[in-house]
């Protein structure tokens, strides 16, 4: 490990279009020491050749997956090759806005903080997203929301991993959910409250990808309703529970747009009206979790 160098992991899959605008925004960056770890996790495309192109003094490590693992395992694969004190998750869609790095890293120094995470607000296609401020040993709270912030936003300290990974394979989406609850479970969370990421969600964004996004919600309460009973009672689980149906009822409701056969339009109003219901019992008996 190097002291005060921060390690950049972008992992990538077929993004040639978009991973030399993720580099460039590290690469002027007022902040140095910086190493950049592309994880190519089997492109087909030109990706390999752009990344190689930059001059070896801007410290970009390729590294090749032989078979598609999927982002989580690219990730995984980056923490174990990096050297850096501090960690930096980037997806390869997404840039870092100037003075991400230098902002954060003062955080950590001014709190004289050793293990922790910190994280900051958003552009999501150039509209501001402020997250919730957390700050100190947020775990109870995080588990009435089971979501903070995307891997975009975060810094972490390497020596974090030094017992547990963190990242788990097994989530089809809500990886970074999963993520931060785990860290937030055993270390400090602090939050910078200005944007030091920008987002770009496309039609191939898994975010967009409604199953996977029911799906990974679904695992999320599954791995975490032992610590969400406890700190938060059965209410809070039957709140997720709703929250969850009503995300199924939705993805429903999608497959049955233009449909013009009677009975369908009639299941379609049905689950309509379904969706309004789960909204109003959310609404009326859940307010304080929900609003």
């Amino acid at each position: 490990m190097i002291q005060n160098l921060i390690s950049i992991i972008i992992p990538t899959y077929n993004r040639a279009m978009t991973i030399k605008r993720a580099i460039d925004s590290v690469i002027v960056q007022d902040y140095s020491p910086i190493e950049i770890l592309v994880v190519d996790d089997c492109s087909s495309d030109n990706t390999e050749t752009l990344v190689k192109s930059y001059p070896k003094e801007k410290n970009i490590h390729y590294l090749y997956q032989s078979k598609r693992y999927g982002a989580q395992a690219a990730r995984i694969r980056g923490i174990k090759e990096a050297q850096g004190e501090f960690l930096v998750f980037l997806d390869s869609d997404d840039i870092l806005l100037p003075g991400s790095i230098s902002k954060r890293v003062t955080l950590f120094k001014s709190k004289n903080i050793t293990n922790a995470l910190i994280y900051g607000d958003l552009l999501l296609n150039s509209q501001y997203i402020a997250f919730d401020h957390k700050a100190g040993y947020v775990y109870p709270e995080l588990l009435k929301e089971l979501s903070l912030c995307p891997y975009s936003v975060i810094m972490l300290t390497a020596k974090c991993f030094q017992n547990n990974n963190y990242l788990s394979e097994d989530f089809p989406a809500c990886q970074d959910d999963d993520f931060v609850l785990g860290i937030a479970k055993d270390f400090p969370i602090y939050h910078l409250p200005e944007p030091i990421a920008e987002m770009y969600l496309s039609e191939r964004s898994i975010t967009r990808d409604q199953i996977a996004v029911y799906e990974g919600m679904k695992k999320l309460i599954k791995k975490y309703q032992t610590d969400i009973k406890k700190y938060h009672g059965y209410s809070c689980i039957l709140f997720w529970n709703l929250r969850l149906l009503r995300k199924k009822i939705q993805i429903k409701i999608k497959t049955l747009e233009n449909q013009k056969n009677s009975f369908l339009i009639c299941k379609r109003k049905f689950y309509s009206i379904l969706i309004r219901i789960l909204h109003f019992i959310l609404a009326l008996y859940f307010k304080h979790l929900y609003f």
